[in-house]
């Protein structure tokens, strides 16, 4: 995650940027403005941004630092995903004009640029502001396309509140409208050739288990299979294997907003072969999947020829992944919630039947 400390590099590398799209844009002497940047002073400014509103669609989230970090307060201080945010900070520093469009208010709408606060229009409305509130940058996107001299840029129809004259600029900004794409999503990105095995329990008793006994194997093996049944879909077993590789998060409230009589669907362990164990508690509460994490290191876990990670770095990681996980309550996709929620007789088929998949 980057933090401002990286910025002078980032801010360097679009000054560089601008300079080479001031000197290269042609045209640029024919249209007056064309090619300079719409903020020519928020390069300098952008380690002074404490605060980000985003309002489209008649609503608004705010997004703010603490102590160094981007949190979202609308989700709690959730932590938010401090990459796209500075990508937006940047991005905005380094929007360069093309030409200027239309100045008349009841033609916006025709560019994307209608009032945000109306939830009928798809324009984006961002402010960015320092510590004491003030406005640093504030502006709205509208329409937006391929830019024509950079296949990684945009085109973006902008306006700038209380000035009327639309423009047509380029440069490369995230557009996302939801809040929850804001947050930071990764839940777990564990390597999946580190794991050894995941058993699930489920709460009527029964037991899945699923494992890798090498670590550079790929495909996980289903425990206790039945001399007369074949594997239902190899996919299928390995969607529960690599659960833990790339888990993301749909929304998150915090730990407090769980029933204290809740009871758990089912229970998902984790075990890496050098002595990571995660635990996953996976709850129903009305139509959502939500789950409750914790880690811990066992030495009596690891597989001393297989255990990639040292012993102390391991242990490391369960207390950082504790720290990460102790607070929230995280709601699942209901497609992860399901991998985990395969029982065997949706695992296995009969020899003699018909059915499966493939290897996933």
């Amino acid at each position: 995650m980057l933090r401002l400390q990286s910025f002078s590099i980032l801010c360097a590398i679009t000054l560089l940027v601008i300079i080479a799209a001031v000197v290269t844009h042609e045209d640029t002497d024919a249209i007056p403005g064309a090619g300079e940047p719409v903020f020519p002073d928020l390069l300098s400014a952008v380690n002074q941004v404490q605060s980000i509103r985003v309002t489209s669609g008649g609503k608004t989230f705010s997004l703010k630092q603490v102590g160094g970090d981007w949190v979202a307060p609308d989700r709690f201080d959730h932590p938010a995903d401090a990459d796209k945010v500075h990508s937006l900070l940047v991005g905005a520093a380094g929007m360069t004009r093309v030409e200027p469009k239309t100045g008349k208010s009841e033609l916006y709408p025709k560019l994307g640029l209608g009032d945000p606060a109306n939830e009928m229009s798809p324009a984006i409305a961002f402010v960015l502001e320092g510590d004491g509130g003030e406005t640093i940058a504030s502006w709205i996107t509208g329409n937006t396309g391929p830019a024509k001299a950079d296949p990684e840029a945009s085109e973006i129809y902008v306006r700038i509140p209380d000035d009327p004259q639309a423009w047509l600029v380029e440069g490369k900004l995230p557009r996302d409208v939801k809040l929850v794409d804001w947050l930071d999503r990764s839940i777990s990105s564990v390597d999946r050739k580190r794991v050894h095995q995941v058993r699930v329990r489920h709460r009527d008793g029964e037991e899945v288990v699923v494992r890798k006994e090498a670590y550079e194997e790929t495909d996980f093996l289903l425990s206790d299979m039945p001399g007369d049944m074949d594997v239902n879909g190899q996919w299928r077993i390995n969607d529960i294997g690599r659960a833990f590789s790339n888990l993301e998060l749909e929304d998150v409230s915090p730990r407090s907003s769980l029933p204290e009589d809740a009871s758990p669907r089912l229970e998902a362990i984790m075990q890496t072969f050098d002595g990571l164990e995660v635990i996953l508690s996976l709850y129903q509460v009305g139509e959502q999947s939500v789950a409750v994490l914790a880690a811990r290191f066992d030495q009596g876990l690891r597989v001393d020829s297989q255990a990639k990670i040292d012993v102390d770095t391991v242990r490391g990681e369960a207390d950082g992944l504790n720290a990460k996980w102790r607070r929230w309550v995280y709601t699942l996709p209901d497609f992860k919630a399901d991998h985990l929620a395969q029982k065997r007789d949706t695992l296995l088929k009969s020899k003699s039947g018909e059915g499966g998949g493939g290897s996933g």
